[in-house]
């Protein structure tokens, strides 16, 4: 996995991401942030780091470091009012638009368990069809 990178610099939070490219974000302009820490402990991060500021948005999958955690707090005394971290992964996933690790997670396991399903009653189908 490649790594993203987070900073505070200044009012400035500096954000490396591989595949969206160097992001300077204003705290100012930033509309909420949050960290989806709903992700199954297989995974190669801890959680989600969301930002949301003028019309845009970053996620990025991150560990939980000390130093992650200072600069959630850093943000979260600059920016109180963008914060979603007080609520819930669902009702913060709500506010964003998104849906939580969680959520993701159990709709792929539904979709499985609906495909396996559906696998069965076609192999049952057409035994009986073909008389087998």
């Amino acid at each position: 996995m490649a790594r993203c990178r987070i900073e505070l610099a200044d009012d400035v939070l500096l954000v490396e991401h591989p595949s969206l490219g160097n992001r300077r974000i204003p705290l100012d302009s930033i509309r909420h942030f949050y960290v989806d820490r709903s992700y199954s402990s297989d995974l190669p991060f801890d959680a989600n780091f969301i930002v949301t500021w003028a019309n845009d948005e970053v996620q990025m999958p991150v560990r939980i470091t000390p130093e992650f955690d200072a600069i959630v707090k850093i943000l979260n005394e600059k920016r109180p009012g963008a914060s979603l971290l007080h609520l819930s992964a669902s009702e913060a996933m709500g506010k964003l638009g998104l849906q939580s690790g969680q959520s993701i997670e159990r709709q792929w396991r539904l979709g499985i368990l609906i495909f396996f399903g559906a696998f069965l009653i076609l192999i049952v189908v057409l035994q009986a069809l073909t008389g087998g």
